[in-house]
């Protein structure tokens, strides 16, 4: 792989956050009239920058890996916040296409006593900005200019750019650029209807890396009540299938070679974009050909350090996330073959 190659291109949602503590508030009616008026309420009520392929993008760029955001963003206020953060983590946005008459999608998180997202929901629902990806926006020149293609299931629930990622997935394999696919199915908010079913299941054919939950996502994906077996049986279609699974750790089975890591043990702020930090994490590794284990080592590390904070990115940069491991050096030691 030519070394000018190297890198990850991210395509998908790019959207602004609401954020909403509820152990900073009496009510949620309270927050969002405060919010409405414009400021926020306990510094933990705010307008953050958002979107999974947008945090992942940003993570990947804080680790000191060469990064790259494209697709479509609304050509409004929230879509110049969103460039602008974008920008200053060293991601490339040159190959965004700013909607004329788009808009960009605000996503309200709602968090519990323990810092976990109970309740999420988008505005307007359809017509943003990133939903209409058709392949003009990503041609071929542009994906061989990485090694690495990522998207998330996110934009895969909607068309047309449902079917531009899945063709655009294809495409990537002619051009020897692997794809790298995190379910983030949200079945809560937009069930599984047999169109959205058939896209994952397509989108997860195309991947050579899949990441997903443990407990949810891959179930739901193969049927399997065991997250082993639907890891397993994922990772005969797929190279590299990495089960995440919270508090309980997480594990990665690859071509010979699978193992499991307990998590680390951190006092949680939330978990709003963990799963986007380890996806980050774990790409740096890979774009560094390195192993597997270490793959999952710096995955679950950028996650853990980045719950300890509150917000969608708070991914470490490279120092941070080797301290970090330095100082869990135990956990590390923990690595080993996956418990059947």
């Amino acid at each position: 792989m030519p070394q000018n190659r190297a890198g990850v291109l991210c395509v998908g949602d790019i959207n602004a956050d609401i954020n909403i503590d509820r152990r900073a508030v009496k009510t949620v009616t309270q927050s969002a009239e405060d919010l409405m008026r414009g400021g926020s309420v306990g510094n933990k009520g705010m307008l953050c920058p958002g979107g999974t392929a947008a945090n992942t993008a940003v993570g990947l760029g804080r680790l000191g890996t060469r990064v790259a955001i494209a697709g479509l963003i609304g050509a409004d206020g929230f879509g110049q916040f969103s460039i602008d953060h974008l920008e200053k983590d060293g991601v490339d946005t040159s190959h965004l296409v700013r909607l004329p008459g788009g808009f960009t999608m605000v996503t309200v998180n709602i968090f519990d006593q323990n810092g976990d997202r109970e309740l999420s929901f988008a505005f307007p629902e359809q017509g943003a900005a990133f939903t209409l990806l058709t392949p003009d926006h990503l041609p071929d020149a542009l994906l061989a200019q990485f090694s690495v293609f990522y998207t998330t299931g996110v934009p895969i629930l909607f068309d047309p750019t449902r079917s531009t990622l899945i063709d655009c997935m294809h495409r990537c394999h002619k051009l020897g650029v692997t794809v790298a696919f995190d379910l983030n199915m949200r079945v809560e908010a937009h069930g599984y209807t047999d169109d959205i079913r058939r896209a994952f299941e397509q989108a997860a054919a195309a991947s050579d890396i899949l990441f997903g939950s443990a407990t949810q996502e891959l179930p739901i994906l193969t049927g399997c009540t065991d997250w082993v077996q639907a890891a397993q049986k994922l990772s005969r279609s797929c190279r590299v299938v990495v089960s995440k699974n919270g508090a309980a750790g997480a594990a990665v089975f690859g071509p010979g070679e699978s193992c499991q890591m307990p998590a680390f043990p951190v006092s949680v702020k939330d978990t709003l974009g963990a799963g986007d930090a380890f996806n980050a994490g774990f790409l740096t590794a890979y774009v560094q050909n390195k192993s597997l284990r270490d793959c999952l080592l710096w995955g679950s590390a950028a996650a853990g350090y980045s719950i300890q904070f509150t917000g969608s990115r708070t991914t470490p940069n490279s120092r941070q996330l080797a301290a970090f491991m330095a100082e869990h050096a135990d956990i590390a030691a923990q690595i080993g073959p996956v418990a059947v």
